[in-house]
């Protein structure tokens, strides 16, 4: 769990914001007046750790009637300014309080720094009513709060990171990283609901899916929603399948399923990078290209069946899941700059 802080009296000097810093302010406003506040930002450039370019320091008033609010750093740092890299699974990160004398009715205000790209997703879980507010505009809501001399938990700030759907088949998997708590609607292209159902890992297979177009919405439990369009095509012929995966099967290098495996190339060219690597039992496709390239991803099983299809960035390849129900098969990435293959 990433905790994550919110600002008090004053900002230290920090970076200003840029076209790449998304932030929401968080205000908190005591029944006698007095408030305080705190940022979170993201930033491709910025870790969970403390910044110095891109966090402040919490500075708490020695003046006990004034609350404070504020998050911390992965090293337990309390930031008045906590800048976060992109997360790549959904994410919880505490917002934490310290209300000396003043308690009662507070109010909080949210303000959204900076246009959010639509992959971003923030929502906002009071810990003691468990009202959640989803952060897509500006709010302003109250809550109650007792006296405490201690520092206390009393929102949780969601992060989702977009969901994501890879076609197998004539099956589907939808993965919802990092979330164990989330609902699924499966539609088809005359927009009926075919499939409905509770998840409660961070993978679902939708099975036995007829050729055509599909939209699969994800909503997690904080209500936040991702839809997801996908295509389910004609099985390919098996004897060309077969002839292609033979041919791949030669060209391509062995891998080790305990261990990383580098790929083949079936065109050298000192810029490309493509390797397996296994973390937790999970494998990932690794792509390193200098340039962005847009490519075209294929997964075969050993029988010759194409499995995935996809057009992709270079950059989404670095660190691509494969799906736990592949378990072997035979990958094939292929650019304008390079075409490579590798056995997994």
């Amino acid at each position: 769990m990433i905790r994550i802080l919110l600002l008090v009296t004053g900002f230290l000097s920090f970076q200003p914001f840029c076209q790449s810093d998304y932030g929401v302010k968080f205000k908190i406003t005591a029944p006698d007046g007095f408030t305080d506040e705190t940022v979170v930002r993201l930033n491709h450039d910025a870790s969970s750790a403390f910044d110095g370019a891109y966090d402040a320091f919490k500075w708490f008033t020695w003046n006990n009637e004034v609350p404070s609010i504020y998050s911390n750093s992965s090293n337990n740092d309390p930031l008045s300014i906590n800048t976060h890299d992109f997360m790549d699974k959904d994410t919880t990160m505490m917002i934490w309080m310290r209300a000396m004398i003043t308690g009662g009715t507070f109010t909080m205000e949210t303000e959204q720094m900076g246009a959010f790209p639509e992959n971003v997703k923030l929502a906002l879980k009071d810990i003691e009513s468990n009202v959640v507010y989803e952060l897509d505009q500006d709010l302003t809501f109250n809550f109650s709060v007792s006296t405490s001399p201690n520092d206390f938990e009393r929102f949780e700030l969601f992060y989702s990171a977009e969901a994501s759907v890879d076609t197998v088949g004539q099956s589907a998997i939808v993965t919802n990283m990092g979330n164990y708590n989330w609902e699924y609607e499966l539609y088809d292209s005359m927009n009926q609901v075919i499939e409905s159902n509770s998840v409660t890992d961070q993978f679902i297979t939708l099975e036995d899916l007829n050729p055509g177009l599909y939209t699969v919405l994800v909503t997690d439990a904080y209500s936040l929603v991702d839809t997801l369009v996908f295509e389910i095509q004609e099985v390919t012929n098996p004897t060309n399948g077969n002839e292609a995966a033979g041919e791949l099967a030669e060209r391509a290098e062995d891998v080790n399923p305990n261990e990383s495996g580098t790929a083949s190339l079936f065109e050298m060219n000192s810029d490309a990078s493509l390797t397996i690597s296994v973390e937790f039992g999970q494998k990932f496709i690794n792509y390193k290209l200098e340039e962005l390239v847009q490519a075209q991803l294929n997964i075969y099983n050993y029988a010759g069946q194409l499995l995935i299809s996809k057009s992709v960035s270079s950059e989404e390849l670095d660190h691509y899941l494969i799906p736990e129900n592949i378990s072997a098969g035979i990958i094939l990435i292929q650019s304008e700059k390079v075409m490579q293959s590798v056995k997994f």
